[in-house]
C-alpha cells in the first residue's frame, strides 16, 4: 500500500534473466525497501541509485479547489490550467496532475 492505495509494481524482464523497476516517487521507493524480499536480497538497489528523499508533505502547500466534485469537473479544471485532457484518464492521473499544479479536489467522488 501507498498511502491508502494499493499498489502492483510490476518489473520488467531483462534479456540477462533478470528483471528491473524504475521509479523516482520516494514513497515507492520506502514502500519496496521495507519489504521482505528487499530485506532478504531478492531484489536490490541499482549500484550508483541513492537512498531514497524524505517526501516533502505536499499536501500543506496545495490550494484546495472545493467546486470540484467529479473526475469531469477536475479534467476540465486542470484542462484549464493546460494540462492535456488526453493525459487525465484515471484518478490517480488527475491527482498527479494537480499536485503537480498546486492544487487539491477534496470533494472530488
Amino acid at each position: 500500500m501507498i498511502g491508502n492505495t494499493s499498489k502492483q509494481f510490476d518489473f520488467l524482464s531483462q534479456s540477462n534473466g533478470t528483471s528491473i523497476y524504475v521509479t523516482d516517487d520516494s514513497n515507492e521507493i520506502k514502500v519496496l525497501e521495507a519489504s521482505d524480499m528487499f530485506k532478504n536480497g531478492l531484489y536490490k538497489r541499482a549500484e550508483g541509485e541513492q537512498e531514497a528523499k524524505p517526501v516533502k508533505d505536499k499536501e500543506k502547500d496545495l490550494k484546495p479547489v472545493k467546486k470540484i466534485t467529479t473526475l469531469q469537473d477536475a479534467v476540465e479544471y486542470l484542462a484549464n490550467l493546460g494540462v492535456g485532457a488526453t493525459s487525465l484518464t484515471t484518478p490517480d492521473e488527475i491527482v498527479k496532475a494537480a499536485t503537480e499544479k498546486g492544487v487539491s479536489f477534496p470533494n472530488m467522488k
